[in-house]
């Protein structure tokens, strides 16, 4: 009963005796185990005297939480959100101090009836928040269900956890702690039209896990839960960073931004400075989070005047400079020559939207002579100066070493990977080995023991199930390599091509990126050997660099690997492999390799579709082969409205 303050004064008395016992009792045991008998008992009351105002416990429990909830609400009633959602958050902390442990228990434990029962409020005040915010309302339903969820549960997650720790900081130690982690990501959410994608992580860990058992499943989501969590790290710094969300001056001097095909090795030097690259979570993981991430900013570089058939990805990146989507963050910056000229054209119209000196780092294209290796560790020491130069700090060599070291020890790891690869039962395969090793390739480089740790862990999963003689599949009908580009906005294509067919792709070409060591003794052989990896950057070490890389290196990986089928990616923006095509089929042709076409664009969906690319392998599997499929309700699905 909610008293209104025009009760009898014994009926006062007898409402707050019953809320008192209760959160006593709530304090000493489990929510279950209270019993109405007691309670009357020990607030002095006849049984029949709670039932009047109370039909049951959990309505004294709801009574409570409402109670909670409508005085919180008042104390946040006139903050802005999202603009002031750090005076929310503490507010939260600061009232959840004051109401002590009942109200911690109600809040952190995990008892039916809590729960149920504080979901329902969580809401109610969530929307009391956030009702009065443009921003907010302007979303579809759906999109302010997640908006919520994401706050809520966040936020809550950390209280919870800082409770069972003990409260090991103080509570302005967890305030900024928790608007450091959360506002960030919320401002950034409604700054930037690309953040939205990311709402549909869950639906991304569901399609990168589907059909997996055993140590597959386990693989899989362990390791791509750690490239989860260190994009959400790297977005968290991004916006406490820039200059229209966080505008932290003093963190944007430590940063150096590198573009999105530069692995972040060479910042191994630098253990006071901080990578970042702005178009990784822009236009890379938000295409790989949902498949119409990038339609938007293709639309704007149309409307610019941009020809169409301009290969996607730099053509996104354009867009997303043009609608003034890249985060104002960084002190300086590093390109590199990457593969096509499209991609000197995202770079040029990034450096001038980013504002910040740049340095343009041009490692030879035919990386195979020796004699341009001098030449490459040069502007690898140049760039290094540069760094220098423009963040004052030095390059520090036993710094260096020791994360070269790790890095050494990660490509150690993934060479065990592939032996185990070359036999009848590969294990670190298709969807956990290629967004895996991009992961470690672009952000780790040697210098986060978290992924050298997750490497050694895989290797004992893989050997595990290399033991146990584990199926990837239902059935390994055919051993395949995936080689060209992959659609950014397919990934889980590998996932569907073991389930429906039972094709194994036992190994990826962007995987393959760093196979060989850095010096970490001699300095002029280490910037030799960072030389050359910074030569085989992704995408460019098969498509420029001639005839070797581009063909042979394909086929004496179906050699060494056991493959009887290339599934070959055409990625129909891309002119750099279009002189190949003859050349792949003469060669497969020769060796009596299945080999398979699958077109897409690699960000724009819509000129080659999840549906065409699964056609060209059903159509082969059966027209060919004359197989029929492992499960024949994977063969035709429309997932066009699919994230």
């Amino acid at each position: 009963m909610i008293l209104t303050g025009s009760e009898d004064l014994r009926v006062r008395r007898t409402i707050d005796s019953i809320k008192s016992v209760f959160e006593q009792m709530i304090c000493e045991m489990d929510y279950s185990k209270i019993k109405v008998t007691e309670l009357c008992s020990r607030a002095m009351i006849n049984k029949k005297t709670f039932y009047v105002y109370y039909p049951a416990l959990d309505d004294l429990l709801s009574e409570i939480q409402s109670e909670y909830s409508a005085e919180y609400t008042r104390r946040i009633k006139d903050f802005r959100l999202p603009e002031e959602l750090d005076k929310v958050n503490r507010e939260f902390f600061l009232f959840s101090e004051e109401k002590g442990l009942a109200y911690e228990k109600i809040t952190c434990a995990a008892n039916a009836s809590y729960h149920y029962i504080r979901s329902g409020m969580i809401k109610k005040v969530s929307k009391a928040g956030w009702s009065s915010s443009k921003e907010y309302t302007a979303l579809p339903e759906h999109l302010q269900s997640m908006l919520l969820n994401f706050v809520n549960n966040s936020v809550l997650s950390i209280y919870r956890q800082w409770i069972e720790n003990g409260k090991q900081q103080s509570v302005e130690e967890m305030i900024e702690i928790t608007n450091r982690l959360v506002l960030g990501g919320v401002k950034g959410f409604f700054r930037y039209r690309w953040m939205i994608n990311f709402l549909a992580l869950p639906d991304f860990m569901d399609r990168h896990t589907e059909g997996m058992r055993d140590n597959q499943l386990r693989m899989a989501h362990n390791a791509l839960g750690l490239i989860v969590t260190d994009i959400c790290g790297m977005l968290g710094t991004i916006f406490k960073a820039d200059k229209r969300v966080g505008n932290n001056e003093k963190l944007n001097k430590k940063i150096v931004l590198f573009d999105e095909n530069m692995m972040s090795t060479l910042m191994g030097g630098f253990p006071n400075l901080i990578w970042l690259s702005a178009e990784v979570p822009s236009v890379y993981t938000s295409s790989m989070m949902s498949q119409n991430a990038m339609e938007y900013y293709l639309d704007i570089i149309h409307e610019y005047g941009v020809p169409s058939d301009v290969c996607p990805m730099p053509a996104a990146e354009l867009g997303i400079a043009l609608a003034g989507d890249l985060p104002q963050i960084g002190c300086c910056a590093v390109q590199c020559n990457t593969t096509c000229d499209g991609s000197l054209m995202g770079n040029g119209i990034e450096a001038s939207t980013f504002g910040i000196p740049t340095f343009q780092l041009a490692v030879p294209i035919r990386h195979r002579q020796e004699s341009v290796q001098e030449y490459a560790a040069e502007e690898i020491v140049n760039a290094i100066h540069f760094i220098e130069e423009h963040t004052g700090e030095k390059f520090d060599w036993d710094a260096f070493f020791e994360n070269m070291d790790r890095f050494n020890k990660e490509t150690k790891e993934f060479l065990e990977w592939m032996e185990i690869s070359k036999t009848e039962y590969p294990q670190v395969l298709g969807v956990t080995l290629a967004l895996y090793r991009y992961g470690v390739y672009q952000a780790a480089g040697g210098r986060n023991q978290a992924f050298l740790d997750m490497d050694k862990w895989l290797t004992k999963m893989a050997t595990d199930g290399y033991q146990r003689k584990l199926m990837v599949a239902k059935e390994h009908r055919h051993r395949a390599i995936t080689w060209g580009v992959q659609a950014a906005y397919y990934t889980a294509f590998p996932i569907w091509l073991m389930n429906c067919w039972g094709i194994v792709p036992v190994l990826d070409m962007l995987s393959l990126v760093s196979t060989e060591m850095i010096d970490t003794q001699d300095k002029h052989q280490a910037m030799l050997d960072l030389a050359y990896l910074y030569e085989n950057m992704i995408m460019r070490n098969r498509s420029n660099g001639g005839y070797e890389t581009g063909v042979e290196a394909l086929f004496r990986y179906c050699e060494q690997f056991n493959c009887d089928m290339i599934i070959m990616y055409a990625h129909m923006g891309c002119k750099s492999m279009s002189g190949y095509h003859g050349l792949f089929e003469e060669e497969a042709r020769k060796r009596g390799i299945h080999f398979v076409w699958v077109t897409h664009n690699l960000m724009s969906p819509h000129d080659g579709p999840r549906t065409d690319m699964r056609t060209e392998i059903n159509r082969y599997m059966r027209t060919v082969l004359r197989e029929e499929p492992l499960d024949p309700t994977l063969e035709d699905f429309d997932d066009s409205e699919n994230w």
